[in-house]
């Protein structure tokens, strides 16, 4: 199954050997689409809708929770660019997911800080948020070729070199 159908931009740049359009179906970025939506409602809820937790009496558990949710965000997007075809996991990908994953972490703070009740976004957050993403991209780069990311098989097949 072909995910990415790379098109000419001939009539664009009049350079044909360049490809700059990618039309590609999101199945193998529907885990990190819906982490990224459970991690919007998470950040949205008022902080009386959080349940009482003993572990929230640990210091600074809140930036655990922080690049605990980061670092999976960024897993699955590692996961969903392993299994588009055609691409690899090399500089461009990692680059698309720390900009996906900073930018995404940054506008969650953002959001905090202005938009939701009794929520408080800092830059202290957005930091775990951005070592979240830099230890997910880590922990795909040493468990890519374990079963452990093999159990995403259901999201393409990954082509033989």
């Amino acid at each position: 199954m072909n995910y990415c159908q790379l098109t000419s931009t001939k009539n664009l740049l009049d350079k044909p050997e360049t490809k700059f359009f990618c039309i590609m179906t999101l199945k193998p970025f529907l885990p990190a689409f819906f982490w990224g939506v459970f991690i919007f409602v998470v950040i949205s809820m008022p902080a009386k809708a959080i349940p009482e937790s003993g572990l929230l009496n640990i210091p600074h558990f809140d930036k655990i929770v922080h690049t605990t949710l980061y670092l999976v965000f960024a897993f699955f997007l590692c996961v969903g660019f392993y299994y588009l075809n055609n691409i690899e996991l090399k500089s461009a990908g990692i680059i698309v997911v720390l900009f996906v994953g900073f930018s995404y972490g940054a506008l969650t703070e953002i959001m905090q800080h202005y938009f939701f009740e009794s929520r408080d976004g800092n830059f202290f957050d957005f930091a775990a948020n951005a070592i979240g993403v830099l230890l997910g991209v880590l922990a795909f780069k040493t468990t890519y070729n374990t079963g452990f990311v093999k159990a995403f098989k259901f999201l393409g097949e990954k082509k033989a070199k």
